[in-house]
């Protein structure tokens, strides 16, 4: 309970949390829609609305370290310390009672809607959900369009299990180490990238599972948060308007072109790195940067 009276304080503080959260679940839910009917009428084309979904969950990736990282930070500032048991309890009794709901629901739709393509049964796909890893279905093409979208969720879980292990260390560094993690943790992925692109199809399916497990965007989030709670001069930017205008032109800008797929600046060999990697990350960095405001 005290959990949910936090997150309800922190939103009436932070009105804008709401605001973010309720453009990217629009953009995730026209998504889904759109594939949804392109499953159901073959001319139809979705890759548009896909990509837009796929930075709508960006959005949330950051949102989420946002969150995650300031409520810790309060708890901190309010006990003198952060007890990492009642975490993960908070974090199991919000999310696992829907996340099964939803699983066994979906489960048993498929059985008994089978002959809709979206909505096929996997036995193997309900395995790796079951056990918080529904990304693999995503990455390795299991059919069950409903499960697979739970990735997000399996990726959030990754990252609440390690975050609050490093947490007291993080809240130790400067700002500027901090934006230095998150450019190495960048790095390492990119790189981890563009070795499995260059190997070809072999590794094409471990290079999407990689390049779903996003915790730089969700780090992302997280630097934003020990920015808003380290540097108090950070108040002279964030209430001057003309810098919230420049953030959101850039954020919709860089939007559309990734959405349309700009190729202004690919190649075969950058082109991967920057729709799994680089994209998502600057979509998550412009969010931070407005979760300030």
């Amino acid at each position: 309970m005290d959990k949910h009276k936090n997150e309800a304080v922190i939103s009436s503080k932070l009105p804008h949390l709401n605001t973010v959260r309720s453009v990217a679940a629009a953009m995730v839910v026209m998504g889904h829609t759109a594939f949804l009917v392109q499953s159901m009428n073959s001319r139809f084309d979705s890759a548009i609305w896909t990509r837009l979904a796929g930075h709508g969950v960006d959005v949330f990736f950051a949102l989420s370290g946002f969150l995650i990282t300031y409520l810790l930070l309060k708890e901190r500032e309010k006990n003198g310390r952060i007890y990492i048991t009642d975490f993960y309890l908070r974090r199991i009794y919000r999310i696992w009672p829907l996340y099964y709901l939803v699983l066994f629901l979906t489960l048993l739709i498929s059985l008994l809607f089978s002959s809709f393509y979206f909505t096929k049964p996997d036995f193997q796909a309900f395995g790796f959900s079951f056990f918080m890893l529904p990304e693999f279905n995503k990455a390795f093409y299991i059919s069950s369009f409903p499960m697979s979208t739970l990735w997000s969720i399996g990726v959030e879980e990754l990252f609440y299990l390690i975050f609050p292990l490093i947490f007291y260390k993080l809240s130790k560094f400067s700002l500027r180490d901090l934006c230095l993690c998150l450019i190495g943790l960048s790095i390492l992925k990119v790189t981890l990238i563009y070795i499995l692109a260059k190997c070809g199809t072999p590794c094409q399916d471990w290079m999407k599972l990689f390049s779903m497990l996003r915790f730089e965007c969700l780090f992302a989030g997280v630097v934003a948060a020990f920015a808003l709670n380290k540097w108090d001069r950070l108040t002279y930017f964030v209430n001057n308007p003309l810098w919230l205008f420049a953030v959101l032109i850039t954020f919709f800008l860089f939007l559309g072109i990734s959405i349309f797929d700009v190729n202004i600046y690919l190649s075969e060999g950058i082109g991967p790195i920057l729709k799994t990697t680089l994209n998502p990350l600057i979509i998550s960095l412009l969010t931070a940067v407005m979760l300030l405001f």
